[in-house]
């Protein structure tokens, strides 16, 4: 299985600055440059955990690791294209099972070389169950792989450092996406000494126990106040790099991180509701399209939580009351736009580059409420469970947004549904996740996002084995369709692909209503003057790529 994906709580993302491809204004009329590029602080609403690319799986870790490591590949300054990284180039046999990667003169922080061992011992590491990785069975492309993280897992993987330079990767079968995947942390090298040496348990945890490879190190860790990332001088491209730092501030309350930027400490943050309106006409402000869907889990058969959520008719009928254009344009009004699928908007194109959302074979699903509709459902959940009336209850991340989220929710349902009740539970972000994945929920608010370009990166959670399938949604036929299109991965097969989980899809949502999209992620923020080139790529963590940014303010 092909299964883990990054995920994420909305107050854990809710400050941060970061969009597709973020430019400011550089300078204008109104100063001169100083030609200087300065440090720049970002909010940040919780800390990070831990700086593990071995076992991480949440977007804010995963965007500084993006930042202070590198893989063999990475997005350009685009966040369009992948480009040599530690690898200089790469070939591929004809039979696209292997993959060789002329590593370059790349250094680690202490100086000491990057060499193909370390992503041998980096993979090998991560596939090991005792290592419990978030993303381990992305290891199951590689040969050898089969039951990564998993007790069946004998392994070792195919990957074999030729020598210090060059890397051999041996596949399990054709992956059209491979390049995509290996931008992505999991598939970052790691130096073996130093991770013995400092420890399994520790490592990541502080700046002193994390290692750089990439742009910038990490050279501060305040807990629960500050991480700053420095730029790294001894980073093979660090010619490139021009700010000499970035300080992810935690700030909680929006008030505060909007009083911060006004004064000048913060040179970046989100806007949204009424600081949507506030800023709007700024000379700063801007739009971008992030490719994240934000939906409720839906608790069908775990721990048996709640019977009625087992009937597809309850779903559907919750769905269809709920009007996710007042979701998107009112309530979160911060650049997200109203969604009712989980292949997003910009995920993947077929050969010819249109999107997948754009194919005759894509699924519609409305986005406005039909209370007449979902009046017809309730009664056909009531007739197959003779129940007359239901309770339903919404978990999520305490904030004041997620608060009237869950209120607008609550009041739309109960409108549309007047014999149902939603009662709503708020939950500390440190133990949200954690309280998914042990089934102590109802209904759940949470975001998904891809890790690479293909369909199966937004479809997996639908799938019976997935972990990060918190509802435990199990239909035979869909996990099918996902294998089957999984099995289309020849060259000019993509269409083909997104075709079967165009298909998926349509059983999952239309279907079966296994959970509940509501709107796809966009991002409106304001910067300060002469802030430009933070990238953000649609793969990975939701920090920003800070490689190409650069900060010159106005006098």
């Amino acid at each position: 299985m092909k299964n883990f994906k990054r995920i994420f709580a909305v107050t854990t993302t809710a400050a941060l600055t970061v969009s597709l491809v973020a430019c400011g204004g550089g300078t204008t009329d109104g100063g001169t440059a100083t030609g200087e590029s300065q440090p720049i602080t970002l909010p940040v609403t919780t800390d990070f955990k831990k700086l593990n690319n071995l076992t991480e799986s949440t977007s804010p870790e995963l965007g500084i690791l993006q930042n202070s490591m590198e893989g063999l590949v990475r997005y350009n300054a685009e966040g369009t294209v992948i480009e040599p990284a530690i690898a200089e180039d790469w070939t591929i046999s004809d039979d696209q099972l292997t993959y060789t990667f002329n590593l370059r003169d790349a250094q680690w922080s202490d100086g000491t070389p990057v060499t193909a061992n370390d992503f041998v011992f980096a993979w090998n590491t991560v596939a090991k169950p005792e290592t419990a990785a978030g993303y381990a069975s992305f290891m199951e492309y590689i040969e050898g792989g089969k039951g990564a993280g998993t007790a069946d897992y004998t392994g070792p993987l195919a990957v074999t450092a030729v020598d210090d330079k060059t890397l051999e990767v041996k596949l399990a079968e054709p992956t059209p996406f491979l390049l995509s995947l290996l931008s992505f942390p999991t598939f970052f090298p790691v130096n073996e000494e130093f991770y013995t040496n400092v420890g399994a348990d520790k490592y990541g945890t502080t700046a002193d126990t994390s290692l750089s490879n990439g742009p910038f190190t990490v050279t501060t860790w305040d807990k629960d106040q500050q991480l700053v990332l420095t730029k790294n001088e001894t980073y093979w491209d660090a010619e490139t790099v021009a700010l000499p730092s970035v300080t992810f501030r935690v700030v909680q309350d929006e008030a505060t991180t909007v009083q911060l930027f006004d004064s000048g400490e913060l040179t970046r943050m989100n806007v949204s509701g009424d600081y949507y309106d506030r800023y709007k006409d700024d000379a700063g402000f801007d739009t971008a399209k992030d490719l994240s869907i934000w939906y409720l889990s839906v608790n069908q058969n775990n721990n048996n939580k709640n019977p009625m959520l087992q009937n597809a008719d309850f779903r559907k009928a919750l769905s269809t009351a709920i009007d996710r254009e007042v979701i998107a344009n009112q309530v979160y009004k911060n650049g997200s736009f109203p969604a009712n699928y989980l292949i997003t908007a910009g995920v993947v194109a077929d050969e010819d580059g249109v999107d997948f959302r754009e194919q005759p074979f894509a699924g519609e699903f409305s986005t406005t409420a039909d209370a007449a509709k979902a009046q017809e459902y309730l009664d056909a959940a009531y007739a197959a469970t003779g129940e007359k009336s239901a309770t339903v209850e919404i978990s999520f991340v305490e904030s004041p947004r997620n608060t009237r989220l869950m209120e607008v929710l609550q009041q739309q349902i109960q409108t549309a549904l007047p014999t149902v009740t939603v009662e709503l539970r708020k939950i500390p972000s440190a133990s949200y996740f954690d309280q998914l994945a042990a089934g102590d929920f109802e209904m759940a608010w949470q975001g998904w996002g891809p890790d690479y370009a293909d369909p199966s990166t937004m479809m997996v959670i639908a799938e019976s084995a997935d972990s990060h399938n918190y509802g435990k949604y199990s239909n035979p036929a869909a996990d099918a369709l996902f294998a089957e299109g999984m099995a289309l991965n020849a060259d000019g097969q993509m269409t083909e692909r997104m075709e079967k989980f165009a298909e998926m899809e349509n059983l999952v949502i239309g279907e079966d209503q296994a959970m509940i999209p509501l709107m796809q992620s966009g991002r409106a923020f304001v910067e300060k003057e002469g802030l430009e080139g933070i990238i953000y790529s649609a793969y990975g963590g939701n920090t920003g790529f800070f490689k190409w940014a650069d900060y010159v303010p106005a006098n």
